[in-house]
């Protein structure tokens, strides 16, 4: 288990069932954000991989030194298959956030978001094969609820000039990013429940940004000398979907398990279309929005029953 590589225990406190889901609920609606700040900065011109780089980059700024300053004993304890796994944690992030932005290249933000977010079957399988985690019935429909949704809504935002190898290549992507971030989300709970969520935070996103770094250096993308719009809108990707977003996503995780926690961000697809159509001009039908609905009640499903460990 990841957590065993943890010697320093956390405070056994435990929050409010109130606290926890409205804690979830904000995690969910900054992260529904993200779409626009990337479409803005790749407006701007920069890539893809600089945007990912840019955004954990200015985030590990800021939660690095305030991890330091009010975790160092917890980060001290840490041991090396502690750092290592911290480091694939990171590394997978990293991973998911490079494979969604280059889909949001080549297809709607509805339909990338829909399949990036789709990760609850991911995390659900994993969870039950490697973690042992079982799930009540009334989860098990509203998974599939929230899954058939989310499918769905991907199939109702093809639009006319996604067709032939760019649809295809960034559903792709998109489906490789939903397995990316479910595979960070099934090795963390056991790192995160051992952890402060600002020590977890700054780990987490301190990796995933080295690894960006490196990925930066070795294929020469240009981070620098870009226009000024691309770096505020990484400082925005940064400031909300990041350290508002994911913090609350990572802070509400050893409370509901990681399948709660993935199913729940199956909202996203319904905040960044709405975004999208009122800022972007990317439309939302009622197809859309009947979609949207269905995934609603599957989330409402899941969260009112925590997964049985």
């Amino acid at each position: 288990m990841p957590g065993s590589a943890i010697t320093a225990p956390t405070s056994t406190i435990t929050p409010s069932r109130r606290r926890v889901y409205a804690t979830l609920a904000l995690g969910v609606i900054a992260v529904s954000t993200a779409a626009l700040f990337i479409r803005l900065a790749q407006g701007s011109g920069a890539s893809s991989l600089a945007i990912a780089a840019g955004r954990l980059a200015f985030a590990s700024l800021i939660i690095v030194p305030i991890a330091l300053l009010s975790s160092r004993a917890e980060l001290q304890a840490l041991n090396a298959r502690a750092w290592v796994l911290a480091s694939a944690v990171g590394g997978l992030l990293a991973l998911h956030f490079w494979l969604w932005f280059l889909s949001l290249e080549l297809i709607s933000v509805a339909l990338s978001t829909a399949l990036v977010s789709a990760t609850p079957v991911w995390v659900a399988l994993g969870a039950w094969v490697f973690r042992g985690e079982r799930l009540a019935r009334v989860q098990m429909l509203g998974l599939s609820l929230s899954f058939c949704g989310s499918v769905a809504l991907a199939f109702s935002t093809e639009v006319t000039g996604e067709r032939g190898k760019s649809l295809a290549l960034g559903c792709a992507l998109a489906v490789g990013g939903a397995w990316a971030i479910a595979g960070n989300m099934l090795i963390g709970v056991g790192l995160r429940a051992k952890l402060p969520v600002r020590a977890y935070a700054a780990l987490s996103y301190g990796w995933a940004a080295v690894w960006l770094l490196v990925a930066v250096v070795v294929t020469g993308t240009p981070i620098f000398g870009l226009a000024p719009g691309a770096y505020a809108a990484m400082a925005a990707l940064a400031l909300v979907p990041q350290l508002i977003g994911h913090t609350a996503l990572n802070w509400a995780l050893p409370f509901v398990g990681a399948t709660t926690v993935a199913v729940s961000v199956l909202a996203e697809p319904i905040g960044a279309a709405f975004i999208a159509a009122a800022v972007l001009g990317e439309s939302v039908t009622f197809a859309m929005a009947l979609c949207f609905a269905v995934t609603l009640v599957g989330i409402l499903l899941v969260t009112v029953n925590p997964s049985k460990k």
